[in-house]
């Protein structure tokens, strides 16, 4: 940033701070130290390149400034970090302390191993983001900031434990929706000083909990108030059981998740839901069912589902067989939801059947797909104009799943099923899971397409 921003004294709005890579080089280069002087500044501010503080000297003071938003970014997004010290990192971020009025604070790539202690001290707090902040072993006490509503924690490579500081009507008190993406090594929650209550805590308000690809995590506070929507994506099976087993100190008489309007599972190792208490969510309106392999049926409580309205189910093989249409095993546990979409084919819409009879007997069973025969040359077309209009990364899962089962299909089925899985993924965007585009990945499945083409 130019030297001499810091007269601009009566200056309210400053979208981004960037830090120079070496300020010493040119006398025009201003350090975070010009902030100091925009008393008026407000609204959101986003230092940028905090990594690049030398030594983690630095002395703007933050706490002067009324700002509502904090976004602070250690390198550019998708920079090497090997110009980074993570201990200078940790020293700057412990002297960019912000006014206690803040109301929401992003972290981005931050490099050290540990947050500042004031984190737990911003009382005002309504929406906390830490992503990608990749050495970060354990997270300060959050549950004491009263006006917390939203925590999403993402990227976390190293993070194995968040501190917990109270307990009961104490701890999150407002919090509303918890998102935890990607931490690999994350085992739970401790109590910071004696984990001998920490099970006692309880996610009193609740709405939201989505958990992805955590596979070390085996234990959360209960949420006995969640009605919103529950995603568990690549978790443990202990921490399924954690979730659908009512705690013994609970003294509430309303069946847990009762009032849950959405859930959806992926990637969950398990042969059965029966031990998950779907007789209780009596308020469920949508269930996802993604990518169990191993699922073996529905269990006989989903007859009294009578609220779902939407039934989604992809990748689960066996599954898909008993649900596939009118004849199979399961659907008489399913006939009363409006919507059934089984490996993106919609088999029912607004409660009636969408198959006609000679499509339900006509199914050609192949190893561990089902496919309908149909005329090659009219899908390869559809293929090229839904390859055209979804992002990259769904090809990817395209490639892996048609490549899976190439050996034992002719062309007709191997390319049915490639029109299956790119209608599915499409409507898995369109309800926002994330996507990270790649050119190398469009242009692998663009080469893969026209090979498709010439196939004998």
């Amino acid at each position: 940033m130019p030297r001499g921003l810091g007269q601009l004294t009566s200056l309210q709005t400053l979208t981004w701070f960037v830090v120079a890579k070496d300020s010493s080089i040119s006398k025009n280069v201003g350090g975070l130290d010009e902030l100091n002087s925009l008393y008026n500044l407000n609204g959101s501010l986003q230092i940028r390149n905090l990594g690049f503080v030398k030594n983690g000297k630095v002395n703007p003071n933050l706490e002067k400034l009324l700002l509502q938003s904090l976004v602070l970014v250690s390198s550019r997004y998708g920079d090497a970090r090997g110009d980074v010290n993570g201990d200078s990192e940790e020293m700057a971020l412990q002297n960019l302390r912000p006014n206690s009025n803040l109301k929401e604070l992003k972290v981005y790539q931050y490099g050290g191993r540990s947050f500042p202690s004031w984190l737990s001290s911003l009382t005002n707090l309504v929406h906390i983001l830490l992503v990608r902040c990749s050495s970060c072993k354990h997270l300060p006490a959050m549950d004491q900031i009263c006006s917390l509503r939203k925590l999403e924690i993402g990227g976390l490579d190293d993070l194995e434990y968040i501190e917990i500081e109270g307990q009961g009507t104490s701890f999150f008190p407002s919090l509303k929706y918890l998102i935890i993406k990607y931490c690999p090594k994350l085992m739970g929650w401790q109590k910071k000083r004696d984990d001998s209550t920490a099970k006692l805590a309880q996610f009193t308000f609740l709405s939201q909990f989505i958990c992805h690809n955590c596979p070390k995590l085996s234990w959360i506070p209960q949420f006995p108030s969640l009605n919103e929507a529950l995603e568990l994506n690549n978790v443990s099976l202990q921490l399924v059981q954690e979730i659908f087993t009512p705690s013994i100190s609970s003294s509430s008489t309303v069946p847990p998740f009762s009032q849950l309007k959405t859930l959806m599972f992926s990637q969950l190792a398990v042969e059965s839901l029966q031990p998950y208490g779907l007789q209780n969510l009596t308020s469920l309106e949508k269930l996802t069912i993604f990518d169990c392999r191993d699922l073996k049926s529905l269990p006989q409580e989903m007859r009294s589902l009578t609220s779902l309205r939407k039934l989604h189910i992809y990748g689960c093989p066996i599954l898909r067989r008993r649900c596939a249409n009118k004849y199979c095993e399961d659907w008489p546990l399913v006939s009363h939801i409006s919507y059934i979409n089984v490996q993106a084919r919609i088999i029912q819409l607004e409660g009636h059947y969408q198959l006609e009879d000679n499509e339900s007997s006509n199914f050609v069973s192949c190893g561990e797909v089902t496919i309908v025969r149909f005329n090659f040359d009219s899908v390869v077309n559809e293929i090229s104009n839904l390859l055209k209009a979804l992002p990259p990364v769904v090809i990817s899962h395209v490639l892996r799943e048609a490549n899976a089962v190439a050996d034992s299909l002719a062309k007709e089925g191997l390319a049915k099923l490639i029109v299956q899985i790119l209608r599915n993924q499409g409507m898995m965007i369109r309800e926002q899971l994330p996507v990270t585009p790649s050119s190398y990945m469009l242009s692998v499945a663009r080469n893969w397409w026209q090979l498709l083409r010439l196939w004998p």
